[in-house]
C-alpha cells in the first residue's frame, strides 16, 4: 500500500544513509593533547565532539572496553571515560578507534568547555 496515497509522485530518497551523529565534530585539533590512562603507546585525537572522540593509536584498543581519557588544550583539561565502539587498522602501527563518552562526570572542565576552547583557538589562528 502507498504510504502517501494523496501524492502520486515518488518520494525523494537519500543517496546515502543519514548520519547517526548528533554532535558537531571538530577535526582541526592543533595543540590538543590526548592521553589514555594505563595505555602505553602513542595517542592522537583525530576528531572530537561532546559525544565522543576518534583517536589514532600505535596499538589497537579493545572493542567495548572502557578507557579513561585526559584531553587538554592549554589550561582546559577534561577527564572523561569512553567506550571503544570500533577499531580498525589504518596503516603500519596505526589504529583508528571511535569512542563514545560515558555519561559520568569528573571534576574539572567539561567536554563542552574544551570544545569551546578549541573553537576559540581556531578563530584566533592566523
Amino acid at each position: 500500500m502507498d504510504p502517501n496515497p494523496d501524492n502520486d509522485r515518488p518520494q525523494p530518497r537519500l543517496s546515502q544513509p543519514a548520519s547517526r551523529r548528533r554532535d558537531v565534530r571538530l577535526t582541526a585539533l592543533h595543540g590538543v593533547a590526548t592521553v589514555i590512562v594505563d595505555f602505553t603507546g602513542t595517542v592522537e585525537a583525530q576528531d572530537l565532539s561532546v559525544g565522543g572522540v576518534r583517536v589514532l593509536t600505535s596499538s589497537p584498543l579493545g572493542r567495548d572496553r572502557i578507557y579513561e581519557f585526559r584531553i587538554s588544550l592549554g589550561p582546559t583539561r577534561v577527564v572523561r571515560r569512553g567506550r571503544a565502539i570500533h577499531c580498525r587498522h589504518v596503516g603500519p602501527g596505526q589504529w583508528s578507534t571511535g569512542v563514545c563518552f560515558t555519561p559520568e562526570s569528573f571534576a574539572g572542565s567539561t567536554i563542552e568547555e574544551l570544545v569551546d576552547a578549541i573553537l576559540s583557538a581556531q578563530l584566533h589562528v592566523k
